[in-house]
């Protein structure tokens, strides 16, 4: 491929506007708050009980608080939901990171029941039946499942609507921002999180949805916030396993 000078000199342009207005930008974010939204380490997959850290789900998160500290996080709270997952996340980060940590619950920060859309999908179409137990199949059916959920279309009793989760969701994240503390670590699932990030980016449902599917177990979502404004920083990174050693540890359940 050539490049022309003319195609130069605007890529050139394009480079110093861009620094400009970051460093801009990092002297702004020095004066706002940050949320970090963590999902939770491994849960159970396939168990009987999933809302429970397997022993790599709690590895995961002692590591995510080893990393805070080695970086210099130090945080002026930490909330969670109220399932066992978040609690056991919590225990984990907060041991890795050496603190004895005061943990405050709010359960709109809990996940939504995927079971119960799940079903309420299957017994609409029955033939959405997964073939095998692999994690594949079921994210499968439940992308239809919140597809469905979010259109309103299923059927029978079910926990909440969608416009109920978008609520509580909403409320958790007003309740979490607190301009006066710098750090906020939110320890919640991915449902969760996917929903407060389509709140703040204004997204649609089906991209929401996208989001949810790939987060990773003990991710970090970034937001920096003032009463003014938020922004999203980061989405869905996972420093603390990103090496060699690491790597075969990301896992998505």
């Amino acid at each position: 491929m050539i490049i022309n000078i003319n195609q130069i000199h605007f890529i050139n342009s394009s480079l110093l506007n861009i620094l400009s207005t970051r460093q801009t930008q990092t002297k702004t974010d020095e004066l706002m708050s940050k949320i970090f939204l963590i999902r939770h380490g491994q849960a159970s997959f396939g168990k009987q009980n999933y809302d429970q850290l397997s022993e790599l789900g709690s590895k995961q998160a002692y590591w995510l608080g080893q990393h805070l500290k080695d970086i210099g996080i130090q945080p002026s709270r930490i909330i969670t939901g109220s399932l066992n997952r978040h609690k056991q996340t919590a225990a984990s980060l907060c041991e890795g990171m050496k603190l004895n940590c005061d943990i405050e619950e709010h359960i709109g920060w809990n996940e939504f029941d995927f079971h119960a859309i799940v079903y309420a999908l299957l017994r609409k179409h029955p033939e959405f039946t997964p073939k095998t137990n692999q994690p594949k199949a079921f994210f499968s059916l439940l992308r239809k499942a919140m597809t469905a959920w979010s259109d309103n279309t299923l059927t029978g009793s079910l926990p909440e609507s969608w416009s109920d989760f978008e609520n509580r969701v909403y409320e958790a994240m007003l309740f979490s921002k607190n301009k006066e503390a710098k750090n906020i670590l939110v320890i919640s699932s991915g449902g969760a999180i996917s929903m407060a990030l389509k709140q703040l980016l204004n997204i649609e449902n089906s991209t929401m949805i996208d989001l949810n599917l790939q987060t990773r177990n003990t991710s970090l979502s970034e937001i920096y916030f003032n009463e003014n404004q938020s922004h999203l920083c980061s989405f869905n990174a996972v420093p603390h396993l990103e090496t060699a050693e690491r790597r075969t540890h990301i896992t998505y359940a």
